[in-house]
């Protein structure tokens, strides 16, 4: 199941907090187990006695659970066991009681409980105490425990961490709250939280002014700032690992461009994977900030790193930097003075190139490849010059003396007046001690930079009329990773996400070397929207469906394609600004929105604020470093000297690059929903999210058991809905009927579609999400997830509880109720509410807010002089329920919570899964849809269904350990596949004696020879299993009856009180005999019922004397000579259809004696009557096929079963029949018991020539081919019945059934006569005596019937004794005789 079952305590004692692993004699055993020691531990790193430890607990717990016990557990020493008598316990709460420690023999144990455990008491070869614990059992309680510790243990440096950045986005929501005039402090933690969703994306609602842009741009420079973005030419080491590595060139620095289009040698992942690094990560124990390139170092995997991609970040904007004090605290100095980012650049990236030209073995071009050095400032700029480099320099060793400067630099007007030179140094020394160098790819450029930061400070910062356009440029590159498109209703899809790149190119003509051919190329580029983390798409209602269907793609998959070129998006968060006035989205785009946010016109005293704020020049807090006022939100972010970025100020907040909002993103997908490690019975988030989903996936209406048509009220059963698993709730997310997608009523579904009430009707109170005709998909529950989980981050919660859950509701689920383009609506304004439901409500994120979540989940406080009205369903009002009605907090999650818990109790404690259908679901659905659901369906609600539905569905998808029931070690999973795949091997893991298959490989036991009685015990293992659900018991009896089928034909159609059933093949509960399970639902198969099989021989000897075929059945039922004109009559002719369509093997034929001119019939010749084709040539073929296969026979009355002569020979049988016939036919004026005299004396052969006929009953040997009764066979060896030699059961043959009979009858109108006749076979199993059972089984086989045993053939009209089909015909019995059948026919129809 979804979630971790919680461990029963055992015989009274407390919950096990202790468990027992191995005993004495333990390792010996793991070591015989696993072979040896595990080989792949380190020599060197781990003791041989742990390592030993280690080797052990691998064996028994896995390696993967091993790992995560040592992380979060102690494991004793070696030392503290021997291999005398120890047991491993695993106990504890916290990380340092956790342990695998030692327990000898007569000290006592599970101390906690001041219990004792004996040694004794411990399986030998189990790793459990006896019939107390299983193995897996143990497992999981430790996995559960592993879990619960890190849920709930967080190391301090973690939470550190985590407290940090909580604090720090905290004073970003103070900073934008500052800023931006949030309606309330609600609306601004959405907006926040909706940045730390992954993958997300958000639309802002409002009309024209409301900040909707400006509020984006704003949060984007506090949680995306990409202030230092590089737009030029950066240089990155293909394999940062070899020093002599060549590098790729980004030609636009962070920006994309075409030329990665074709990820040649993989830049286009290089340029992914560079794009948003730092140069620097913070140190663990400190928090400050430090080289990334030392903590590798620390990690060993230095070898990787490659430079950070932002040229600067905040402290360049700073004015002045903090000097730490040894006497403690910091104290902050002015920095030496201004720096342009060109010259900042310039001094960081100057490097010593080489720009080798190579040319191409393929079509000779030329083509270059870069070789870069940095510039030891102290070494190469100070030692040996005067701290001046010049563009195109040589490289002052000459082993480099291809390398060049890239810019002419002057590093000692940059550093000379911030390094103070002691006595007795020089700069050069200085320089070198500060390992000031330039950066070459390598992250070898960080103390440079960091010391330019720090020394110097963006010049555009100081705002004057030099530089009047500082802080918009600031601004910009703050804001380079938010990608905006800007849409309107003429606007394409490629003009939103695509430009085009033209470029000329020069290639060698490849038929004159000489000769360079020019030509343009046209090359796709995607836009920032595209290519950014941050994307923005401004009025995205005016979009055309083709924007829609491309930035669907976009937000959906991350991935677009345009002109054959894929381009693919980084994680993001996106927003979306719409106007709510103007026409809607298509519905399918509208879902892919995780959230929405509604901005309203700012309220008085917001707008006074906001005012005051920006145009106040004497507002301490809005006061620019300028002293100005900043009228700009943006700018005020930046530069305001309380809150702004560029401060100085210990009140401001640290502006995040998008690299730590991934962070961010990572850590809150982390957050649980529970702080139970999963236990089943806890309070679980994702339950609750499963719950409140329903109201929104299902229309809240009930299914009909009838279907009324057309205008004549015509009712049609619908069998499907009259099973006991199929829903009673109409599933309108697979609907196309228009009158139900529309809300309307169809003819007679009016107590349905008012089962939980009506908005118009008053008889009955509404269940508010009755409102609701859209029903939603998976995906808003994802929304959800999302969502909550940022909440609890925001509220510093270690888990997502209920109450996130529901504050994030309206958000994720208001829009997609609201205006969409649906259906025939072009202009966007259809709702998924029914008419009228909106009232007076603004939007449809209200209603959910107050109708919903307040209303109908909460259940609203009473407020003193309210009138509510009496048709809102709201049973949990009452004192019962909610004694304190000004604060009702037992809610309807708490109700489902409470019946979900209760269904799982009912299902644990069953002794058959069908007690839990009888027990909760039949009652709920004859409350929803069945006989009281007129009057009480309104007294639950869907859910309630769904929950009941859902207990099982976890059950039968739970993974081991999880399982509610897992009684023989199997899972639910486990135990169906075992039955799906034993229908092509149906002894394989399922009967322990039969053909010992089950350590065959499934190829071979597929090709083995089966017996019908091995698929007799499949199914009564399939109908006595408990643990299976009656649908999916059914549905596996259904295959197994049609595999029978295809073997030996369909049972009889009969009712199973008036006939024998196969008793080890049907169910010995009485659930499926008259319970309310069969009595009110189809249930087919049913598992109690196992009528014997037809055998293919429905009409036949076999047939008629066990099939109870009615006394009117005869030769001219098959053969008809008159009433032509009522064969059509289904009712009235289709009495024997069912047997006649079960008869498999069957010959029929006729002879018409035509008169002379003396009024005689003429006679047949024998020779005319055994032509090719005719039957007697075919029987005559049959009869030859299967003499060689037969032993003795009986002749049998049809009508009483008795026995007219036995000792039968097969072959003579026949041939006196057909003599019979011809003599029938050679003498056509004489009657044909006179013809038959003349050629036999057998007193029953005239039976067989009426239309009665006669019965026949033959032994017949199993074929060659065939493996006979063998499941039988090793049952009574088990059993010491047999000799454990025997190779064959006596008695161990099968029964050959043949029918004759004749119609003869003359026709005065045709002048004619005609002899009408016809022969079935029929191939089945022998039948036992004298058999014991054992419950529904056979126990004891006892013996065959014998082929003279009248009372057998007389036991289809009721016996006194029991005779059990045996079951012992095989698949090559019935391939082999049906063969032979068809081609003794195919012979005769030859004439061979």
């Amino acid at each position: 199941m979804a979630d971790i079952k919680k461990e029963e305590p055992v015989d009274g004692s407390e919950e096990l907090t202790e468990q027992i692993l191995p005993e004495g004699g333990l390792i010996e055993e793991l070591v015989e187990q696993s072979g040896t020691l595990d080989e792949s531990l380190d020599e060197q790193s781990v003791e041989p006695d742990n390592k030993m430890i280690n080797s052990l607990l691998s064996t028994y717990l896995g390696d993967e659970m091993l790992e995560l016990l040592k992380e979060h557990a102690d494991i004793a020493e070696f030392e503290t066991m021997d291999n005398a008598n120890n047991a491993l316990v695993f106990g504890g709460r916290t990380k340092d009681g956790i342990k695998f420690v030692q327990y000898r023999d007569g000290e006592d144990f599970l101390t906690n409980t001041g219990g004792k455990q004996s040694l004794s008491s411990i399986e030998k070869y189990s790793l459990s105490p006896v019939d107390k614990f299983s193995d897996e059992k143990i497992k999981k309680v430790i996995a559960n425990h592993i879990q619960k510790l890190k849920s709930n243990f967080v190391d301090d440096k973690t939470r550190a961490r985590q407290a940090k950045r909580l604090s720090n986005i905290r004073r970003i929501n103070r900073s934008l709250t500052t800023v931006f005039g949030f309606d309330d402090p609600r609306q601004a933690e959405a907006f926040i939280a909706a940045w730390l969703m992954k993958d997300s994306t958000c639309r802002l609602s409002g009309i024209p002014g409301t900040g909707k842009t400006t509020v984006v741009e704003s949060a984007g420079l506090l949680l995306a700032n990409s202030y230092g973005f590089d737009a030029e030419n950066r240089f990155i080491p293909k394999t940062p690992s070899d020093p002599d590595s060549t590098f790729f060139t980004f030609e636009m620095g962070q920006e994309y461009e075409a030329y990665l289009n074709n990820n040649n040698d993989g830049i286009r992942v290089a340029w992914e994977n560079w794009r948003f690094t730092e140069w620097y990560t913070y140190h663990e124990e400190t928090g400050s900030k430090m080289d990334r390139k030392l903590i590798l170092n620390d990690e060993g995997s230095d070898e990787d790193t490659v430079s950070g991609s932002y040229l600067f970040d905040n402290t360049f904007l700073q004015r002045k930097y903090e000097v730490p004090q040894t006497s403690g605290g910091e104290t902050q100095k002015w920095k030496i003075g201004s720096m342009n980012p060109g010259d900042f650049r310039k001094a960081l990236l100057n490097v010593w190139i080489w720009k080798e030209t190579l040319t191409s073995p393929l079509d000779g071009s030329e083509y270059y490849e870069y070789h870069i050095l940095p510039i030891n400032l102290g070494l190469e700029a100070f030692a040996n010059g005067d701290g001046r480099i010049a563009e195109g320099q040589p490289h002052p060793n000459k082993k480099y003396s291809e390398y060049k400067a890239l810019y002419t630099v002057n590093y000692t007007r940059i550093l000379g007046s911030g390094i103070t030179v002691p006595d007795g140094s020089t700069l050069a020394d200085e320089v070198t001690r500060l390992n000031l160098r330039t950066d070459a790819g390598r992250n070898e450029g960080y103390d440079l930079r960091e010391w330019l930061m720090t020394h110097y400070y963006d010049a555009r910062v100081k705002k004057d009329e030099d530089n009047p356009a500082g802080w918009t440029e600031i601004k910009g590159e703050m804001l380079r990773e938010i990608g905006t498109a800007k849409i309107d209703y003429d606007k394409r899809a490629d003009e939103v996400l695509y430009g085009m790149d033209i470029r000329q190119v020069s290639r060698k003509d490849p038929i004159n070397k000489d000769k360079t051919i020019s030509s343009y190329e046209f090359e796709p580029i995607p836009r920032p929207v595209v290519t950014q983390p941050v994307k923005f798409f401004n009025e995205a209602n005016r979009s055309q469906s083709g924007v829609e269907d491309a930035i669907l793609g976009l937000i959906a998959e991350k991935e677009v394609e345009y002109r054959g070129r894929s381009f693919r998006s980084p994680d993001f968060v996106a927003w979306m600004d719409t106007n709510p006035h103007q026409k809607g989205n298509d519905l399918a785009f509208v879902d892919r929105i995780d959230m929405e946010l509604i901005f309203s016109t700012l309220t008085l005293g917001q707008k006074y604020i906001q005012l005051n704020s920006q145009y106040n020049p004497e507002s301490i807090s809005t006061s620019s470093m300028e002293k100005e006022a900043i009228s700009q939100p943006q700018d005020k972010i930046i530069f305001d000297t309380t809150i702004g970025i560029a401060s100085d100020s210990y009140e401001k907040a640290e502006s995040l690059r998008i690299l730590d909002l991934m962070k961010l993103w990572k850590q809150i997908e982390e957050i649980p929903f529970n702080n139970t490690g999963g236990d089943l019975n806890n309070y679980n988030g994702l339950r609750d999210i499963s719950l409140l989903s329903v109201m929104f996936t299902q229309r809240f209406m009930t299914k009909p058991l009838q279907n009324e048509s057309g205008n004549s009220n015509r009712n049609i059963e619908l069998p499907e809905a009259r099973t006991i698993h199929s829903s009673p709730l109409i599933d309108i997310s697979k609907a196309s009927n228009l009158e139900l997608l529309d809300a309307q009523i169809p003819a007679g579904f009016k107590d349905n579609a008012q089962a939980f009430g009506d908005i118009n009707e008053e008889s009955k109170p509404m269940q508010t999400p009755t409102l609701f005709k859209r029903v939603l998909g998976f995906r808003f529950t994802k929304s959800l997830v999302k969502l909550s989980r940022a909440f609890a981050f925001l509220r510093g919660k270690d888990f997502v509880t209920r109450t996130e859950i529901l504050d994030a509701l309206p958000y994720v689920v208001g829009h997609r109720m609201g205006p969409a383009r649906a259906g025939n609506d072009p202009k966007g304004r259809d709702t998924g509410l029914v008419d009228k439901a909106m009232g007076s409500l603004t939007s449809e994120q209200e209603l959910i807010k107050e109708l919903i979540v307040a209303g109908y989940v909460k259940t609203a406080p009473e407020i003193e002089g309210t009138k509510v009205s009496s048709g809102v369903w709201k049973p949990l009002a009452d004192d019962t329920n909610n004694p304190y009605g000004k604060n009702r907090k037992n809610t309807l999650l708490d109700v489902w919570d409470s019946y979900f818990q209760r269904c799982v109790s009912i299902l644990q404690s069953s002794g058959n899964f069908a007690e839990y259908e009888k027990k909760v679901l039949h009652p709920l659905k004859e409350v929803l849809n069945g006989s009281l659901a007129i009057a009480d369906s309104n007294k639950t609600t869907p859910i309630h269904w769904h929950i009941a539905a859902m207990v099982v569905e976890m059950e039968k998808k739970a993974n081991s350990g999880d399982c509610l029931r897992q009684d023989d070690g199997m899972t639910y999973q486990t135990r169906y596949n075992t039955y799906f795949k034993a229908m092509n091997a149906p002894t394989r893991d399922i009967n322990p004696l039969g053909h010992g298959v089950e350590v065959a490989a499934t190829e071979e036991a597929i090709q083995l020879d089966y017996s019908l009685y091995d698929y007799y015990y499949l199914r009564g293992k399939i109908a006595n299993d408990p643990l299976l659900f009656t649908d999916d018991r059914t549905y596996l009896l259904g295959l197994l009856e049609s595999r029978i089928q295809a073997f030996v034909g369909a049972s009889f159609n009969l009712n199973p009180e008036e006939t024998s059933n196969v008793t080890y093949a049907l169910s010995s509960y009485n659930l499926w005999d008259n319970s309310d399970l069969v009595n009110k639902y189809i249930v087919q198969p049913n598992p109690g019922v196992a009528i014997n099989s037809t055998y293919n021989d429905a009409i036949g000897g076999y047939g008629q004397l066990f099939g109870k075929i009615d006394n009117d059945f005869d030769v001219q039922t098959l053969i008809p000579d008159d009433s032509y004109e009522t064969l059509f009559d289904v009712a009235g002719a289709s009495a024997f259809s069912y047997q006649m369509s079960n008869q498999k093997m069957r010959i029929t034929g006729s002879y018409t004696h035509d008169q002379d001119y003396n009024n005689d019939f003429v006679s047949i010749s024998s020779k005319t009557a055994r032509s090719p084709g005719t039957y007697l040539s075919d029987t005559d073929a049959v009869t030859d096929a299967f003499s060689g296969w037969t032993g003795s026979g009986v002749v049998i009355d049809p009508d009483r079963g008795t026995i007219f002569e036995t000792s039968l020979d097969f072959g003579v049988t026949m041939e006196d029949i057909e003599s019979s016939l011809e003599s029938i036919l050679k003498n056509p004026t004489m009657e044909p018991t006179e013809a038959i005299e003349k050629v036999t004396a057998s007193t029953w052969m005239k039976d067989v020539f009426t239309s009665k006929g006669a019965i026949f009953c033959f032994e017949l040997q199993h074929h060659p081919n065939s493996r006979g009764a063998n499941s039988l066979l090793l049952l009574m060896k088990e059993k010491d019945l047999i000799d454990r030699d025997a190779t064959q059961i006596p008695g161990d043959e099968l029964r050959l059934w043949v029918w004759v009979a004749a119609n003869i009858k003359t026709d005065d109108d045709d002048y004619s006569k005609k002899v009408s006749l016809v022969t079935t076979y029929g191939i089945t199993s022998a039948f036992l005596e004298n058999f014991d059972l054992l419950g529904n089984k056979i126990d004891i086989p006892g013996t065959f019937v014998s082929i003279d045993n009248e009372d057998y053939y007389q036991s289809g009209e009721g016996s006194e004794t029991i005779y059990l089909d045996s079951g012992n015909i095989t698949e090559a019995d019935v391939n082999a005789y049906n063969s032979l059948f068809r081609e003794a026919i195919r012979r005769s129809t030859q004439g061979a």
